[in-house]
């Protein structure tokens, strides 16, 4: 069912009226200016001579002047602003009309919020996202100190990915994908930690270092195999 707005109906409909009630007003104001118009220039003005009792005759002429019937009235000036009220009027009203036709059969409801339960795991697979395209490469390329700072400030996130993950295991449909994405995550972190410990040894212990950067590679290859999984799962 499609909601009207009514308070915007009723809104439009007082216009309408208070249009037409104005353009009524205008008429009839321009009907008795011309009344009074015409009633002032066909009164005989008043010829009776001003005299004294006893000597002058009070004298009225015989016959009011007629002026031919011609007037001075405005009438065309009077039409032509009455036309252009009734014009104004229906102009309005049609609007009104178009407009509350509009709004019952426009799409008046809005649109349903997002499933929470999908942005929570979109959510969840992006910043995992972000941990093998960005954060992983980062720290097995960065130089020893800038790697240990990088991941000192960055570990938290990796661990609450981890955790979200962990939330979607029982799901019927995707829960081995999650608890896979959530290992990978996992192991890639702790050897991220391995390695960056070892880098900052002193004397550093090279064939330890390799071993460890090959692990981290290749739990980060790893996480992006379960990506990949769970990416097409998430969106559909």
């Amino acid at each position: 069912m499609k909601i009207v707005p009514v308070v915007s109906l009723r809104r439009r409909r007082t216009c309408a009226a208070f249009a037409v009630v104005m353009g009524v007003a205008t008429l009839s104001v321009g009907a008795s200016a011309a009344v009074a118009a015409e009633h002032l220039e066909t009164t005989p003005p008043d010829t009776t001579p001003v005299t004294t009792p006893d000597t002058t005759p009070v004298t009225t002429p015989d016959t009011i002047p007629d002026n031919g019937g011609d007037s001075d009235t405005p009438w065309g000036w009077i039409i032509a602003i009455g036309a252009v009220t009734i014009l104004i009027v229906a102009l309005v009203a049609s609007a009104a009309g178009r407009r509350g036709a509009t709004t019952r059969t426009g799409s008046a409801v809005p649109p349903p919020h997002p499933n929470t339960a999908d942005q929570d795991r979109g959510y969840a697979l992006g910043s995992a996202q972000w941990v093998h395209d960005h954060l992983a490469p980062e720290l097995l390329a960065a130089p020893p100190a800038q790697a240990a700072s990088r991941w000192a400030a960055e570990r938290s996130r990796l661990d609450d990915t981890v955790i979200r993950a962990q939330q979607y295991v029982n799901d019927p449909t995707s829960g081995i994908s999650w608890q896979r994405l959530g290992q990978a995550v996992s192991l890639l972190g702790i050897s991220l930690d391995s390695y960056i410990h070892l880098r900052n040894e002193q004397p550093p212990n090279q064939p330890q270092i390799d071993e460890s950067y090959a692990v981290a590679y290749q739990h980060h290859a790893e996480l992006g195999a379960a990506l990949a999984q769970l990416w097409p799962i998430v969106q559909r």
